[in-house]
This record gives structure tokens, C-alpha cells and sequence, in this order.
């Protein structure tokens, strides 16, 4: 699995536009981005697989850098958005509703090409939405709707459909907040998401810690 492209990012605060060699070997050296399991791939074609927990990149400037999420976010690939969901990266993340805002607002100029096919991204970007309220307790619908009567066009015109009520209006579901809550104890330990098949629960609440429903 690779994500492609990602244009600059930094890592430890320095700046990479791409492969870069290795000082003792010779050898091109990618950054560390995801968790064992994923693969990220080179302008070259090479593929390598990582073996670290991921640590996001934060990047005050979008001339400076991209971290994976936000580029999945953008591009709305629900099915490696899931898998970085379950890794606990957008718990890991500053402001975890600008992925939210990403999903539905930014600008749908990016398309997705699967088996030389277009693939609509608005029925990914309801997924999209739907995995990330799996993952926080409170979406603000004020403030997407304060960016709406800015002129800001939703890339999906029913999109308060796929955002439950227990997110911004009725109480959060007590299920749910268990889920977070367990969740959260597995991330600080590092054990997302292979610490919730440790657990002595039945596998249909593993599911649920895991983001399948």
C-alpha cells in the first residue's frame, strides 16, 4: 500500500522534497511515516515497508509539508483513512476537527483513479465521515456551518445526514465513550490497534474498539 504523491514534508524539523541518501551507505532513505504494515512509496518506484509507530508531522505552513492523514483527508481515501484511524493517528492530532472540515470542504479537484476507473470521492467522503465520528466524542456543526455562509461549498450537500446527533446535539452514547476511553489507554501504551485482540471481550466488542462499527 503507498500513498503517492506526497509533496514536501519535514521530519524532526527539517525539510525532505523526496528520497534522500543515506550518509554511510549510499542507499535512498525514506522517512518513517507509518506503522508496521503499511508501505510508503518513492518518487523512483521503490517500496519500502516501515517498522516504527507512527508519529504525526505537524506543519504550520502547507508550503512546508503534508502529513498523511491530511493528504487521505483530502483526497478521501476512506479505506486507508480507516486504517490510519485505527492506528489512533487523528487522536494523535492537534486539532483533529480540521480533518473533518478537510473531508467535506476542501476543493474536490483531486480525483481517485482505482483499476484505471474514476471513482466517485463524494460516497468516500460520507465514509470518511462516518469513520472520523467513530473516533471523536463532539463534531462542532457550528463551525461547518460557519464556514458554509462564508460561500464554502460542501463536497457533499446531505452532509449533517452522516454525522450522528450524539456528536454535536443529543448526549454522547455512553457505549461510545467507553470505546474512547479504552481506546485512549491502548494509544498512551502504544498498543492500537493490536492490543484491542488482546483483550478478554467478545470479538463483536473488539469489532466496535476497532472502528468496524
Amino acid at each position: 500500500m503507498s500513498l503517492h504523491p506526497c509533496s514536501r514534508s519535514t521530519v524532526d524539523g527539517q525539510a525532505a522534497s523526496g528520497p534522500q541518501e543515506d550518509k554511510e551507505s549510499g542507499r535512498p532513505r525514506l522517512y518513517p511515516y507509518f506503522h508496521s504494515g503499511l508501505a510508503l512509496s518513492g518518487a523512483n518506484g521503490f517500496c519500502l515497508s516501515l517498522c516504527r509507530t507512527f508519529t504525526p508531522v505537524y506543519c504550520p505552513s502547507p508550503l512546508s509539508g503534508i502529513t498523511p492523514l491530511l493528504y487521505v483527508a483530502q483526497t478521501r481515501q476512506s479505506n486507508i483513512l480507516k486504517i490510519l484511524l485505527q492506528y489512533g493517528i487523528l487522536e494523535r492530532e492537534r486539532k483533529p476537527f480540521n480533518i473533518v472540515l478537510t473531508i467535506l470542504l476542501y476543493p474536490s479537484r483531486v480525483r481517485i483513479m482505482v483499476d484505471h476507473e474514476l471513482v466517485d470521492i463524494r460516497e468516500d467522503a460520507k465514509t470518511c465521515l462516518v469513520l472520523c465520528s467513530r473516533v471523536l466524542s463532539v463534531i462542532p456543526v457550528r463551525e461547518i456551518e460557519a464556514q458554509l455562509s462564508l460561500g464554502r461549498r460542501p463536497i457533499i450537500s446531505n452532509w449533517l445526514d452522516y454525522i450522528p446527533s450524539t456528536r454535536y446535539k443529543d448526549p454522547c452514547e455512553l457505549s461510545h465513550l467507553c470505546r474512547l476511553a479504552i481506546r485512549a489507554q491502548l494509544l498512551s501504551n502504544n498498543m492500537l490497534p493490536s492490543g484491542i485482540f488482546s483483550l478478554l471481550i467478545p470479538a463483536r466488542l473488539q469489532n466496535y474498539l476497532n472502528l468496524e462499527s
